[in-house]
């Protein structure tokens, strides 16, 4: 749909948003569900609807209808709604991260990483460590600067490196690369459990479970094993698929790149940055581990990751670097993403809701779901999931296909029709986070489908291969790591 040029579909799709909304409650409520769980339960499937069939002008305003609407319900009042938006830790560490990502961006530190690491020893002259550079460790730079920022650099990158080595659109070995690139860069935004998706996933569940947290320091160990697993085991997937890396072999890669990025160095400012940035990591990482209920462990709670993010910030803004601050508030709220915060915050709020006892909706979906699992093991259930998961994340929102399958298994977790909480919670979000496979289930699957060096064909022929080795590894390596540590 164009944004200039609107199909009069849009205002159908509209009118069916609302018609969930604020007429869904009107329908017979069938036991156990309560007049006010339909209410929610339109709301919820409204919501979803607009950010599926509507999202050319984004999706904050369909959560502002939502938040409306649930305020027209027994939940109480719109204020009070509002009032629940940023309750959440998750709402808050997801608006810090974003914080993070002006400062990061303005002072091009992703741009001297990269450059960096691809112009090192470890790749010159050794193609397949060239390969592991790009798959396995140039996306864990991720975890420290906004990933988007590393993708738009490497797709220039490729462009010039793949038509320097004299690849035809479409060979094997440039299009199975930017797979596996893709597909590693994914899968950090999950990896850590207060920040970008894992803290999505990890909070939705929370909501919709009635309240079941995941170990964190747990799900940071599985997530590392799987993440290292996925990229390895990719890049031996290329070899077995007998990729042709000869012509990069003597391939200069800081021909290709901003030698002045490289010659000047970091500056006192990246310094200051970067030395910020793993602080906050580490600090992180400690809470994580260390928080108790007595003494130093019970401070080290209460401070947090929201307390570790706040001591970050203020340094950052009160440190002066030559005579001025290493960032400003104004640089902070340049790169800040309202419209995925609104999404994020508002499905948190609407989660929440749908699991209280009044609405009926988690007792119904025990009563409904329970018959047709019924026989059904345990591992097909997680294995089941993980094929809805990949393939709905390709054909829609992945943030909305994401936010209704965890409602759903936080439902079943509650109703005890699901005892790997865990397993569940985790293949929803690594698997809604792959939707590369066609062009319109991502901006990164937009980003692999454009490049010149790739084919719809070949990115459709490699992708499904890539698919199900992805469903291999949680068969094999996610569901076991869950059954270990949990």
């Amino acid at each position: 749909m164009s944004e200039t040029k609107r199909s009069p579909l849009i205002f159908v799709h509209v009118a069916v948003m609302l018609a969930f909304m604020f007429l869904f409650r009107y329908v017979p409520a069938p036991p156990p569900l309560t007049t006010y769980g339909m209410a929610v339960l339109g709301i919820f499937i409204g919501m979803i609807y607009g950010w599926t069939f509507i999202p050319s002008n984004g999706l904050a305003w369909v959560a502002f209808a939502a938040l409306f609407a649930l305020g027209n319900t027994e939940y109480g009042t719109v204020a009070s709604v509002m009032n629940s938006l940023f309750a959440s830790d998750t709402a808050i560490l997801l608006l810090f991260g974003m914080l993070l990502v002006g400062p990061i961006t303005e002072a091009h530190l992703g741009d001297y990483l990269v450059a960096k690491l691809l112009n090192s020893k470890l790749c010159k002259g050794k193609p397949w460590n060239f390969t592991i550079a790009i798959v396995v460790i140039l996306p864990l730079l991720s975890l420290l600067i906004n990933a988007f920022i590393i993708a738009v650099f490497m797709v220039g990158v490729f462009t010039k490196f793949f038509k320097a080595a004299g690849y035809k659109k479409g060979d094997k070995y440039p299009v199975m690369l930017i797979i596996g690139f893709f597909l590693t860069m994914m899968i950090t935004a999950a990896m850590l459990p207060w920040k970008n998706w894992g803290l999505y996933v990890i909070g939705a569940f929370a909501k919709s479970s009635g309240g079941y947290m995941i170990n964190g320091g747990a799900y940071m160990i599985i997530s590392f094993i799987f993440y290292f697993a996925l990229g390895f085991g990719y890049v031996a997937l290329m070899k077995l698929m007998r990729c042709d890396v000869e012509p990069i072999r003597n391939i200069d890669i800081s021909n290709l790149i901003d030698k002045s990025v490289l010659e000047k160095g970091l500056n006192k400012q990246q310094k200051a940055l970067l030395t910020i940035i793993i602080a906050i990591i580490v600090g992180c990482v400690g809470v994580t581990f260390l928080a108790g209920d007595t003494g130093i462990r019970l401070i080290i709670k209460n401070i947090g990751a929201i307390g570790v993010m706040i001591v970050a910030m203020i340094c950052m803004l009160l440190i002066n670097i030559d005579g001025k601050p290493i960032t400003t508030i104004n640089v902070m709220g340049r790169y800040v993403m309202w419209d995925m915060i609104m999404v994020i915050a508002t499905a948190m709020v609407i989660a929440g809701a749908m699991t209280s006892a009044e609405t009926g909706i988690s007792a119904a979906m025990g009563a409904y779901a329970a018959p047709l699992l019924m026989g059904k093991s345990g591992f097909a259930f997680l294995i089941l999931l993980a094929v809805i998961s990949l393939v709905l994340t390709n054909v829609a929102n992945n943030v909305a296909v994401m936010f209704v399958l965890i409602t759903v298994a936080g439902g079943f977790y509650a109703n005890g029709i699901i005892t790997n909480a865990p397993a569940a919670m985790m293949i929803i979000g690594y698997a809604t986070l792959l939707g590369f496979y066609t062009p319109a289930a991502s901006a990164y699957g937009a980003m692999i489908h454009s490049h010149d060096a790739v084919t719809s064909a070949a990115v459709y022929k490699y992708g499904f291969l890539a698919m199900l080795y992805i469903l291999v590894l949680i068969a094999v390596v996610l569901i076991p790591l869950c059954n270990i540590f949990f």
